[in-house]
């Protein structure tokens, strides 16, 4: 498989349970990143093999992902490491400075565990 970067190939694709440096931070996420999904039970899944990073809109888009909220709910009622084990990356186009925080306040709040 042919990389964006010439001259770097690939022997097999990436695994869910693979773990890569997200940009320059300490964070470590798997290459696969669970985002919009009708089904809240793909979360779990996904989990189970391997992928722990999600991500949510906290905007304009924030029902389409009702999915995610509610599938992160329920892998976060399991306790015990899940709260530590994913990353959950949320995002909003918004630019007033009351919206800056706002919604990603509405996000915290939809999936407490």
């Amino acid at each position: 498989m042919m990389l964006a970067n010439p001259g770097l190939t690939r022997e097999a694709l990436p695994q869910p349970a693979d773990r890569h440096r997200l940009g320059n931070s300490e964070l470590m996420v798997s290459p696969l990143c669970i985002g919009i999904t009708g089904e809240p039970e793909v979360v779990s899944a996904a989990y189970d093999a391997g992928v722990i990073f999600f991500f949510l809109s906290g905007d304009l888009h924030w029902p389409l992902y009702e999915g995610v909220r509610r599938g992160l709910e329920m892998l976060l009622e399991r306790g015990g490491s899940v709260r530590d084990d994913i990353v959950v990356g949320v995002v909003s186009y918004l630019d007033p400075p009351l919206f800056q925080a706002l919604q990603f306040h509405e996000v915290i709040d939809s999936v407490r565990a």
